[in-house]
C-alpha cells in the first residue's frame, strides 16, 4: 500500500482502464489526474484542471478519452 499526497481535499476517485486515477479536489474546485509511479502502489500527479464549484461525481466516456465531472454548487457537468 502507498500514500499519495494531493493539493486539496480528495472526495471522489475514478480508476480509468489504463491505471490512471481521477480525483475530485472539492476544496480547490479542481480534478487531479494521477498515474502509476515507478514505486509499486504509488501514484504521481500528472495534472489538475479547474472545474465548477464543488466537484463531486466522476464518470468516464466508454473509451476513457474524457472524464465527466458533476459540480453540486456549480450546477454543471464538465468534460
Amino acid at each position: 500500500m502507498a500514500t499519495t499526497r494531493v493539493e486539496g481535499a480528495p472526495a471522489q476517485v475514478l480508476v480509468l482502464a489504463d491505471g490512471r486515477v481521477a480525483a475530485t479536489l472539492r476544496d480547490q474546485n479542481r480534478v487531479a489526474i494521477l498515474e502509476p509511479a515507478a514505486k509499486p502502489g504509488a501514484l504521481e500527479a500528472r495534472c489538475s484542471v479547474p472545474v465548477a464549484m464543488e466537484p463531486f461525481g466522476l464518470a468516464a466516456t466508454p473509451d476513457d478519452a474524457k472524464v465527466l465531472v458533476t459540480s453540486a454548487m456549480g450546477r454543471t457537468v464538465t468534460a
